[in-house]
Formats: C-alpha cells, sequence, structure tokens
C-alpha cells in the first residue's frame, strides 16, 4: 500500500513539473492550427571605430575604420510552453587601422557566430527579461602591412557563455518602439594562441603543434559584447538603429591581445512565419513572439 502511495505521488510530482511542457508540446504538432512561432529577422550594417593591441605583431596600439555586416533571427522555441526563445546571430568585421604616428597599417577580418538559449519572463510592465546560455565560435586574422616577418595573426576561438537581454516596447498613441539591450560574457573555451616568437612557418610547415590550444576563462581571456537597439515600424518592417561594442583580450605564452570594437548599426527587422506555418496563420488562436 505504501508503494503504490509512493508511485502515485512521484506520478502526480511529474505532472505538475512537466505537465505544461508536454501540453506545449501538443499543440505544436504539425496538425494543430493553436500556436503561431514567428521568426524574428534582422539584417544590418555597423560603422564605427576599431582599436588593437597585438604584441605578436607590434608594440604600438592600433586605431582606425572598421565596417561590418549581421544578421539575427530569434524565435520561441518549440518546447517549454512558450518561455524559452532561440537566438542565432552572425556577424563579419573588417578594419584598416594605424598606428599614433601614421607609418604603420593592421587590416583586421573577423567572422562570428552565436546560438543562445533564453529563458524569457513577461513582466505586468511589458517588459521582457531573456536570461540563458550561449555558444559561440569566432575566426579571422590581422595582418600588418609594416612587418616583413611574421606579418600575420590567426584568431579562432571556441566558448560557452552567459547571455541576457532586456526588451521593451513603449507606445506613443498606436506607434509601438521598441528598445533592446542584449549582453553575452563567455567563462569558458579554448582559443589559438602561437608560443612566444613561433613562426606560423613552424606551426604549419615543420609541424610544431604542441600548446597552440589553450584552455580559455576569465583568467586568460575576456569576450564581452554589448548591443542596444531601437526598432521604429515602417509598414510591415521596422528600420532597427542601434550601438554595438565588443571587448575582446587574451594573455598567454607572455603574449596579448586586445580588440575594442565601438560602431553603430542601421538595419530592417521583419517578423515573419515560415511556410510550415502559414497556414495556421488565418485560424490561429495565438501568436507567440520571441521580440515583440
Amino acid at each position: 500500500m505504501r508503494n503504490r502511495l509512493y508511485r502515485t505521488l512521484f506520478v502526480l510530482l511529474l505532472i505538475s513539473l512537466f505537465g505544461r511542457d508536454l501540453l506545449w508540446a501538443v499543440e505544436q504538432d504539425p496538425d494543430s492550427t493553436e500556436v503561431v512561432r514567428p521568426i524574428v529577422s534582422s539584417t544590418y550594417f555597423s560603422v564605427g571605430k576599431n582599436q588593437i593591441y597585438d604584441t605578436y605583431l607590434s608594440i604600438s596600439r592600433y586605431a582606425g575604420f572598421d565596417a561590418g555586416i549581421g544578421h539575427e533571427r530569434m524565435r520561441i522555441a518549440p518546447f517549454g510552453a512558450g518561455q524559452w526563445a532561440t537566438r542565432h546571430l552572425f556577424d563579419v568585421d573588417f578594419s584598416m587601422t594605424r598606428n599614433t604616428p601614421g607609418n604603420g597599417m593592421m587590416i583586421t577580418g573577423m567572422i562570428d557566430y552565436s546560438f543562445g538559449l533564453y529563458r524569457m519572463f513577461r513582466l505586468p510592465c511589458k517588459l521582457k527579461l531573456l536570461g540563458g546560455g550561449e555558444l559561440s565560435a569566432g575566426a579571422g586574422g590581422i595582418y600588418n602591412l609594416r612587418n616583413s616577418n611574421n606579418p600575420a595573426a590567426a584568431k579562432a576561438s571556441v566558448n560557452v557563455g552567459l547571455a541576457g537581454m532586456a526588451i521593451y516596447t513603449w507606445r506613443i498613441s498606436n506607434y509601438p518602439i521598441t528598445f533592446r539591450y542584449a549582453v553575452s560574457l563567455p567563462f569558458a573555451g579554448s582559443f589559438f594562441c602561437p608560443g612566444y616568437g613561433e613562426t606560423y612557418y613552424e606551426i604549419f610547415s615543420l609541424g610544431n603543434t604542441k600548446d597552440i590550444v589553450h584552455f580559455g576563462s576569465f583568467h586568460n581571456q575576456f569576450d564581452m559584447s554589448n548591443l542596444f537597439t531601437i526598432d521604429l515600424p515602417v509598414g510591415r518592417s521596422a528600420i532597427r538603429i542601434g550601438y554595438k561594442n565588443r571587448l575582446r583580450s587574451t594573455h598567454q605564452n607572455h603574449l596579448v591581445y586586445k580588440m575594442y570594437t565601438h560602431v553603430f548599426t542601421v538595419g530592417i527587422a521583419t517578423e515573419f512565419v515560415i511556410r510550415s506555418q502559414r497556414k495556421k496563420v488565418m485560424s490561429a488562436a495565438t501568436s507567440v513572439s520571441a521580440f515583440y
């Protein structure tokens, strides 16, 4: 009798913990027309400044022009009763920087991708708070036009970190303006860094690959990005303007690398429904957006 009571209590506990998610999963069945999860997609251009300090290439600091393009997608996850959201972010940056005397130039190119999973909290004041984790990867390089020996430095990293977001829509009469602040902070991962004075000829031609990939955390790596955007609706889309900064740094093998990027962004944001859910739009009782 006692064992049966324990089993009953255990089943009730499972239902109380996961019942809501199970009901949400049922709603997401292809034959269901109850819930639509639109995608919020934006493509933007960025222009600003970049500062670089890389002791593998030079002991001088370089600063100059930075330009880039990015693409972001957010959507409510197909699980979690509408309380989880996913985010894909892809960035390409290019910069041309000079040293203080103006007799040296460095060209930099970086490609970054991140995937975030956020728990969403909808507050009564129409403020959305999102917090969760993020997987990120980046690759690129720096080329110093002044150097004849070791003119280039490769950059590559893979990290896992924390991410957060705050979204608020302020209505002026019937015109909604959406403000968003997003932050990400990796805390563990790995990155590429050659040995002090080690050339790429030694690495790739002679096969000296010992100790070129390192565990990264706050003791030897810091990589924080901040993004603030404002969405101004125009027709079915919105003009998205914003400001983004990113601070990257590594300290390994007696080599110091720092890159500070400050840019303004402008682009178009659109909310749309994928083809597999378009038939649900006309009869859907609920549309759950990850952003608006």
